[in-house]
């Protein structure tokens, strides 16, 4: 097994940037101008604007040099002693030309991060539809949800980096564009401190921007962050500060923060007020995202929509016209849409289990599933898993009951400690925990 060389020392790194010759010592400079601790190609190529077959070639030649160590993830890594050597020297050296790198380097992960967002989540709502079409028309999808999904994983920490720069730099729409971006992605809900970080600082810079419909956005997604982490209580008051700064926005402020906004603003308040058990508020919300949803045309809002009119009958007890619905619901949405696809299907199991057609209710569970990427959607998964495992214990199978709470538990360790918890005691007494399921 081969191993890193070890680091150099102080003075070693010294020496080792003192012979480089201009031009790689320029580029190693400029580097450095990002934060984070891992470059790709890509990000190179930004950094030093050039095609990525000479940005490739040019860090190779860092590698031989012995600025940079490449990995086997095709990433490149530099000793801390020579990034600290280089920052001394691009100080006094490169000044104009590290703060045009820094410009780049922020466009980039901005540019990234929305085109990973198209990927994972081509159908929602976003803020600031122009930077998403101009990506949406210059990038062609080249990558699977999984790959896209490990991407984000892989570059969270970089993401975070640069969002901290951007902000410290007064880039504060790419900052709000890129925590906008990442604030729906579920699967790096298992890094919630990054996250969280990440939102915070998209709020902040959505109010230096003086923008109400950004600090609405922005406090919207910070909602959103804490119903998925079963926290009803902060995912309201965020929520209601979204909806109330929307009221007050300046006219010509409410432009990106349009119908389609507040419909998922909504929605956004109804989920949270039946995690809270007010199934009243919920469906008033509810009622609120239909009547504006009645304004404009938009097949996706629409499925949204009648997926939370659903759950208003669930809580009604009106199961047969829920599943009914829900039925009408998957044929609004597109391929592309895979976990609201689950959701529907999970949605149908749960209603079906109400009627007592358990057998069926197992289809819709299994079609979920298959629906389903872990990677990307795995508090969903987990869900699910305690949905079927719900079918299980109403027909006797308490090997299947066990196998599905310990799936549940699996998917969620990382994303929702609590739950997986819960799980975990479900699966011990292999029965469901006491109360009901929520709706999903």
């Amino acid at each position: 097994m081969t191993h890193p060389p070890p680091p150099p020392s102080s003075e070693q790194a010294a020496r080792l940037v003192r012979h480089l010759i201009t031009q790689d010592r320029d580029a190693a400079v400029l580097l450095t101008v990002h934060p984070g601790p891992r470059w790709s190609t890509g990000l190179a190529a930004a950094l030093w604007d050039l095609p990525l077959g000479e940005a490739h070639q040019r860090l190779e030649r860092l590698v031989h040099l012995g600025v940079l160590t490449r990995h086997a993830d095709g990433h490149h890594t530099m000793a801390i002693e020579v990034r600290a050597a280089l920052e001394r020297t691009g100080a006094t050296v490169l000044l104009p030309g590290c703060r045009r790198a820094r410009s780049r380097v922020v466009a980039y992960y901005t540019d990234q991060a929305i085109a990973a967002d198209l990927v994972l989540d081509p159908g929602r709502w976003r803020w600031h539809p122009p930077a998403v079409e101009q990506i949406r028309r210059t990038r062609a999808r080249v990558a699977t949800l999984e790959e896209t999904q490990a991407w984000l994983d892989d570059e969270l920490n970089n993401l975070l980096a640069v969002v901290e720069l951007a902000h410290h730099t007064s880039h504060h729409q790419q900052v709000i564009l890129i925590a906008e971006a990442i604030s729906s992605n579920e699967g790096v809900a298992h890094r919630p401190a990054a996250l969280r970080m990440i939102l915070e600082l998209g709020v902040a810079s959505a109010e230096s921007s003086g923008d109400e419909g950004a600090q609405a956005v922005m406090h919207q997604a910070m909602a959103a962050h804490h119903l998925r982490r079963d926290d009803a209580e902060q995912a309201l008051a965020c929520a209601h500060y979204a909806l109330a700064l929307w009221a007050s926005a300046e006219p010509r402020r409410r432009r990106p923060y349009h119908e389609r906004g507040l419909v998922h603003l909504y929605l956004l308040l109804a989920q949270a007020h039946d995690q809270a058990d007010d199934v009243l508020s919920a469906a008033r919300y509810t009622d609120l995202a239909k009547s504006v949803h009645a304004t404009y045309d938009h097949q996706r809002d629409a499925a949204l929509v009648s997926y939370h009119q659903a759950g208003a009958l669930y809580n009604d007890e009106r199961f047969k016209d829920a599943r009914a619905l829900l039925n009408s619901t998957l044929e609004m949405l597109a391929p592309e849409e895979p976990v609201w696809q689950a959701r529907v299907h999970q949605a149908l199991c749960e209603v079906l289990m109400e009627l007592e057609q358990y057998k069926a209710a197992r289809e819709h569970g299994q079609a979920a599933l298959d629906a389903l990427s872990p990677q990307v959607a795995p508090l969903v998964c987990a869900s699910v898993h305690e949905s079927l495992a719900w079918v299980a214990h109403k027909l006797g199978e308490s090997a299947r009951v066990r196998d599905h709470f310990e799936q549940a538990r699996v998917y969620s360790a990382s994303v929702a400690p609590a739950y997986a918890r819960q799980m975990m005691a479900a699966r011990d007494e292999l029965a469901p925990i006491p109360g009901g399921h929520l709706w999903p």
